[in-house]
C-alpha cells in the first residue's frame, strides 16, 4: 500500500485510537494513504491489518531503540506527514532522535499533566511542528510549549464517524413499561468498571427506578445479575436509545457525550497523564 501518513499513536488504551480515527474522519482524510503505529491491543477495532504497525511491547521503555524502530517505518515509506498524538516528544521522549527529514510534523493535543510529563523525559534536542491542532484547553506550560514549537496552531471540534445501531440492538432497548434502560460504559482496568456499576446500581435504588442495566467494556469480570454485557462497537451508537449513560472522564466519552448532559453521569478517575477531574470540573462549569 502506498502510505502517505503516519499516525504515531503510541498509548496502550482506546483513548488515543479513538481520537485519531475521529481526526482523520473529521479532516476527510483518505484512509487508504494512512499507516497506524500503535502499541494497542485494541487497534482492531479502529483500524484493519493492513493499516496497522504494531509497536513491539520490548521497545516500551528503550528510547533509542523505540526512535530506530520509528525511523525506519519513516525510511522505509518515506511519508509526508507524521501525526503525533497527545505526547509531543514521545511517550518517553523517543521522537527527538528521529531525523524527520521532509517528512511534515503535526501535533494532536488534548489535555496533558505536563508537569508530570516534561519531568518524565529529557528535553535534549527542539522538534518543530508544521502545525498543532488543539483539541481541548491545554494547561498554561503545555500550550506556551505547543505555540513555542508550532508554525500555525488552531483549535479543531472533533467528529467521530456515524454508526447505525443495528435492528437487533434497537429491538433489545426497546422500552418495557415501566423499566428503563441505563448504560455503562468503560473500558478498563476492572475496578474502575465495578465502581461505575455500583454507583448506576446506587442511584437506581435511591431513585426508585425499575432499570435494565447493559455494560460494553473490554475487561473481563463477573457481572452482577442485573447488569447485562453488550458486545457493540462503538458504544456512542446507543447513547440515542438510552435513558441514562454512565462513564468515566475520558477525552472521547466526554466529547461524544456532549448532546446527551442531561442523561449522562460522568466519574473522573486518575491517571498518569491524563486529567479526569480537570476534566469533570469544565464540564460542570459549562452545564
Amino acid at each position: 500500500m502506498n502510505f502517505r501518513k503516519l499516525f504515531y499513536v503510541n498509548g496502550g488504551g482506546l483513548g488515543h485510537l479513538s481520537r485519531t480515527a475521529a481526526f482523520i474522519y473529521t479532516q476527510q482524510i483518505n484512509i487508504s494513504e494512512c499507516l497506524i503505529l500503535s502499541s494497542s491491543p485494541f487497534v482492531d477495532l479502529f483500524f484493519s491489518k493492513e493499516q496497522v504497525q504494531i509497536i513491539p511491547e520490548y521497545l516500551a521503555q528503550n528510547i533509542k531503540e523505540l526512535a530506530n524502530f520509528v525511523q525506519c517505518e519513516i525510511e522505509k515509506h518515506c511519508f509526508e506527514t507524521f501525526y503525533v498524538d497527545t505526547f509531543p516528544l514521545g511517550i518517553v521522549g523517543e521522537l527527538q532522535y528521529i531525523d524527520f527529514k521532509n517528512t511534515k510534523l503535526i501535533y494532536l493535543a488534548r489535555y496533558l499533566k505536563w508537569e508530570i510529563y516534561a519531568n518524565s523525559i529529557k528535553f535534549e534536542k527542539s522538534i518543530l511542528f508544521s502545525k498543532s491542532y488543539l483539541f481541548e484547553e491545554l494547561s498554561e506550560k503545555h500550550l506556551s510549549f505547543t505555540c513555542d514549537n508550532s508554525i500555525q496552531y488552531s483549535t479543531i471540534q472533533l467528529f467521530y464517524p456515524p454508526k447505525e445501531l443495528p435492528l437487533a440492538f434497537k429491538q433489545k432497548l426497546q422500552h418495557t413499561q415501566g423499566f428503563e434502560n441505563w448504560l455503562i460504559v468503560h473500558s478498563t482496568p476492572s475496578e474502575e468498571v465495578y465502581a461505575l456499576i455500583e454507583h448506576a446500581t446506587d442511584l437506581a435504588r435511591k431513585e426508585k427506578k425499575q432499570v435494565y442495566f447493559y455494560i460494553i467494556t473490554q475487561t473481563i469480570i463477573e457481572l452482577p445479575e442485573n447488569v447485562e454485557q453488550i458486545d457493540f462497537f462503538p458504544a456512542y451508537a446507543l447513547f440515542p436509545y438510552v435513558d441514562k449513560i454512565f462513564t468515566a472522564c475520558g477525552f472521547n466519552l466526554m466529547q461524544q457525550t456532549k448532546v446527551y448532559d442531561f442523561k449522562h453521569i460522568a466519574i473522573p478517575f486518575a491517571r498518569r497523564f491524563d486529567n479526569q477531574f480537570h476534566r469533570f470540573a469544565k464540564m460542570k462549569i459549562n452545564k
